[in-house]
């Protein structure tokens, strides 16, 4: 199996993409991962390919800490706030560039599987999106919203807390960035936050901390059906050159209370080992310091303070009376494996999950760093070393996951997420044989438009697809120029001919008599692909549904009008998912150009109605859509040319043609007739209505894409 792993944030953030990594490595299957630039060295140290991306996260990581603490501290600082806000803003613009949307798609490309950490999970789940590959994410916080992670409120209210909250992230300059990138993968506009887009897609979820920590949390997920299992703090534990000198060091006295506050540096070292020193004096205890990203070299040290760069917190834990730190989910859960009482004194926005359940467990107590004085973290240690708390830290300690279990469960998750694709034959498509993968017959008509179908060939011929793609071309008899044209191409053709047809839908028809293949997709003179790989990628989604023979479904088309291929400017068009109702009531028009049809359910169909004229194309997925269920694939997948006659017709057209697709078939989407009519009348009235209106301001305001618009729509205005 081929992992790819993508990880951004702090080394806490960071260390549970390491930790599953490094398991699936000694599993045997391949592993890739990306991480910001300054935690490649962590990653190669556990052995894994990793690549750099975005940018330092330490920049962003402290940006974040003076955010927060201006925030907490000083709410009534608009400007302040404002300014860090913009800071914020500007340095994820700077981390999430193409040239890092770039450096995702190489790492996943040819892939079984993408993980992502919590950390700007969302432009991961684009990149699996684009690719269709499963997609799993591990939080080390319950950061999807719930009723049990702030428990100051009723459930009811933290869980619309925490709804509201997911809707004001994905806003600003975050929606911006992904908006972006999602163009660039040709993917849909989000219509939606990503957490709702993930979990809908059937992302597994995996919570990287205890359930016991968030008592009701695993009821209330459990309409998930094991979408977002619990497994533990995931964390790589390892030894480091201190552990040791700071062995010999506790066992030379009292055991000590331990000090630690992460990765990001504390926003005024002087000031916080003074008050390590001076709060230990005065209770007669020790400190041991772990630096980890605070410089605090150059300040007044203590003889019972003793400070060290980096220490395994599994080795050291057990042996302190008590842990103070910034509530990290990795050493929040070292502290509840060894059994000793807290003080977690948090500053990011995640940290307090974890301040409130270690006060819920009765283990310790919470408090932001920003409001902690000497006398504040006297008193509160001198709470949690009473007898009490280290009774229940060390009942707490016997209901914890064990490290080695949390891993293994994760990465069973992960291994049993992509198994029943690759049993039936779904994985990576660089594994799979050329004979394996379906036959696709494209099929092109074409009528005096020379330039459009050289655009449509060149598109065929650009195609990157394990496959074979068969091309079929049926020009109605355009002339000699068309003639030498296709002679000139013909061995890239299965079949060509230039003749009288008799219209489109029969050239479609004699198309569907030459086609071989198990998929078939009409790609019209002057349309094209969305890319080269547009076939690869919809084969890929479709297989999970069964054989493609007896498929059919359609992504989304990208309009663009006239020689020069101009877009117009409009969102993908595709409604999705298929609603049957709205497609009755011309509400929902399938896009032709970005259908599909396996070769079994077209033969079923018996091909196009010729009686039906222009409308046939829609009557034709009608009959399809009551065989079986459109599979929906949001992404673009072509360019469709609106110059075209399906593309321009008059309004009052198409609902005639709706009506009479109803009697032919005795289906109305209202039940009876007469009042399936009577709506149908209403929705037309407002179309042309809001057309005339769109119209009047398009004429007011000339340019040169309101122009194309315009063009586009005048055919639908007239009758």
């Amino acid at each position: 199996m081929k992992v790819a792993l993508a990880c951004y944030g702090s080394r806490g953030d960071v260390e549970p993409g390491i930790a599953v990594g490094r398991a699936l490595l000694r599993r045997g299957h391949e592993v890739r991962i990306a991480v910001p630039p300054n935690l490649v060295g962590f990653a190669e140290a556990a052995g894994l390919a990793a690549v750099a991306y975005g940018l330092d996260s330490r920049a962003l990581s402290e940006a974040q800490r003076d955010y927060w603490t201006c925030f907490y501290r000083n709410p009534w600082r608009i400007q302040e706030l404002d300014r860090l806000g913009r800071e914020i803003g500007e340095l994820v613009t700077q981390c999430w560039t193409e040239e890092v949307t770039t450096t995702l798609t190489s790492l996943a490309g040819g892939t079984d599987l993408l993980i992502a950490g919590l950390g700007f999970e969302q432009f991961a789940a684009n990149v699996a999106e684009y690719y269709d590959l499963p997609l799993a994410t591990l939080h080390f916080a319950p950061m999807r919203a719930n009723g049990q992670a702030l428990p100051f409120l009723p459930a009811p209210l933290g869980r619309s807390a925490m709804t509201v909250w997911e809707r004001l992230s994905w806003s600003g300059v975050v929606k911006e960035v992904e908006d972006a990138q999602r163009r660039e993968l040709s993917l849909p506009k989000a219509t939606c936050p990503w957490p709702q887009r993930i979990a809908e897609r059937g992302s597994l979820e995996i919570q990287a901390y205890d359930e016991v920590c968030f008592p009701g949390l695993a009821a209330e997920w459990a309409k998930w059906d094991g979408q977002r299992p619990f497994v533990g703090a995931l964390t790589v534990e390892w030894p480091t050159d201190a552990d040791d000198e700071v062995a010999s060091w506790i066992a030379a006295g009292k055991p000590p209370i331990y000090f630690g506050f992460g990765s990001i540096a504390v926003g005024s070292a002087a000031d916080t080992i003074a008050m390590i020193g001076a709060v230990c004096a005065q209770l007669g205890e020790r400190a041991l310091v772990c630096t980890g990203g605070t410089d605090f070299s150059d300040f007044r040290h203590f003889e019972h303070v003793k400070l060290v760069g980096a220490v395994n917190h599994a080795a050291v834990f057990p042996a302190c009376r008590a842990v103070v730190h910034h509530g990290g989910a990795g050493t929040t859960a070292a502290g509840l494996r060894a059994g000793v009482p807290q003080v977690i004194l948090w500053t990011l926005s995640d940290q307090p999950f974890f301040g409130a359940a270690v006060k819920r467990l009765k283990v310790g107590t919470a408090r932001r760093f920003s409001t902690t004085t000497e006398k504040s973290l006297v008193a509160d240690l001198h709470r949690i070393l009473e007898p009490r708390y280290l009774t229940r830290a060390r009942e707490i300690a016997t209901r914890m996951t064990k490290p080695a279990e949390s891993v293994r469960a994760a990465v069973d998750l992960v291994e049993n997420l992509v198994r029943p694709r690759r049993v039936s034959g779904q994985s990576n498509a660089r594994e799979k044989s050329v004979t394996s993968a379906p036959t696709v017959s494209v099929i092109t008509i074409s009528l005096h438009d020379l330039d459009g179908l050289k655009r449509t060939v060149d598109s065929v011929r650009a195609l990157r697809y394990e496959g074979r793609v068969e091309h079929i071309v049926i020009d109605g008899g355009s002339g000699d120029d068309v003639v030498e044209y296709l002679s000139g191409c013909a061995p890239g053709f299965t079949y060509w001919q230039s003749e009288p047809d008799g219209g489109r839908y029969d050239a479609m028809n004699q198309g569907i008599a030459h086609a071989s293949g198990d998929l078939l997709w009409f790609m019209h003179s002057g349309d094209r692909f969305s890319g080269p790989d547009a076939v690869a990628q919809v084969v890929r989604a479709i297989s999970r549904h069964g054989p493609a023979r007896d498929a059919w479904g359609y992504g989304m088309a990208h309009l663009v009008s006239g020689p020069d291929r101009r877009s117009l400017d409009l969102p993908p068009w595709g409604e999705m998912p298929f609603n049957i109702r709205k497609f009755l009531t011309g509400r929902a028009v399938v896009p032709h150009q970005a259908a599909f049809f396996g070769s079994s359910l077209v033969s079923k169909l018996g091909g196009y109605d010729l009686d039906l004229g222009i409308f046939a194309d829609q009557e034709f997925m009608f009959r399809a859509a009551r065989l079986r269920e459109p599979i929906t694939i949001r992404r673009t997948v072509c360019d469709f040319d609106t110059s075209g006659v399906g593309s321009t017709r008059p309004l009052r057209e198409r609902f005639r043609d709706l009506r009479r697709m109803w009697d032919l078939h005795g289906c109305y989407p209202l039940g009876g007739r007469r009042t399936s009519l009577a709506y149908l009348r209403g929705i037309e009235f407002r179309r042309r209505a809001a057309q005339e209106v769109f119209l009047w301001w398009l004429a007011i305001f000339r340019s040169e894409r309101n122009d194309h618009l315009r063009q586009f729509m005048r055919g639908e205005r007239t009758s």
